[in-house]
């Protein structure tokens, strides 16, 4: 068997923002009820994934929607489980991509403890992140995710940046690049917002391939 990773999703499509490029957008119906992973089936994934022959490397990834949704109480499961069914020898590492706005202090230190690497959304300065990642009542996370940021550098949590560029940004590589780096966020991804609507055409801010080059080469 070839190796591979776990990408979960346990809070499925849920989130605390209204992003308004997500492609879970028209999709939401699926989080209405706020789906949340059981303990039963996580300990049940855990024990599979950790039985499968990894070369003793395995690697969980915690995505959304908004993982933190699920609060400090589930990734303390997680570690236990991972470590209650860990083969001898094995090597666990976990990944978390976040919007950052729920970042608390008792998490951070957990994430550091156990050495969680996190991805932290951020679409560069105030004025261009805040205009396509609000709240669900339309208000501006800018300073939301600064101050995850912030909890994070406290307790020297290991996290990148990622920023989705889209039509309002595309033109501003140098503009973007200067404010992450002027922050002391040396670690970034960048990815090309192309999403369709249902008749195949790009959604208004979406960028062409064009766009993207340009991007890189600035």
């Amino acid at each position: 068997m070839k190796s591979f990773s776990l990408l979960i999703k346990p809070a499925s499509a849920d989130c605390n923002l209204r992003c308004q490029y997500c492609f879970y957008i028209d999709h939401l119906k699926i989080a209405e009820n706020h789906p949340r992973m059981s303990e039963n089936i996580l300990d049940s994934m855990i024990e599979g994934y950790l039985q499968t022959n990894q070369n003793n490397n395995y690697a969980f990834g915690w995505q959304g929607g908004e993982p933190t949704l699920m609060g400090l109480k589930f990734f303390k499961k997680v570690v236990e489980l991972q470590t209650k069914h860990a083969p001898p020898n094995a090597v666990i590492s976990n990944g978390l991509q976040t919007n950052g706005t729920l970042i608390t202090n008792e998490m951070a230190e957990f994430f550091a403890e156990y050495k969680f690497l996190l991805g932290v959304s951020l679409d560069g300065p105030e004025h261009l992140h805040d205009f396509y990642r609000k709240t669900i009542s339309r208000k501006p996370t800018h300073s939301l995710v600064l101050r995850g940021i912030n909890r994070l550098k406290k307790y020297n949590v290991e996290f990148n940046i990622l920023t989705l560029i889209n039509n309002n940004t595309v033109k501003k590589a140098s503009e973007i690049y200067q404010y992450l780096k002027s922050q002391g966020f040396f670690y970034h991804q960048y990815i090309p917002c192309v999403e369709f609507d249902e008749k195949g055409k790009p959604k208004p801010f979406s960028i062409t391939g064009a766009d993207w080059g340009d991007f890189l080469c600035d």
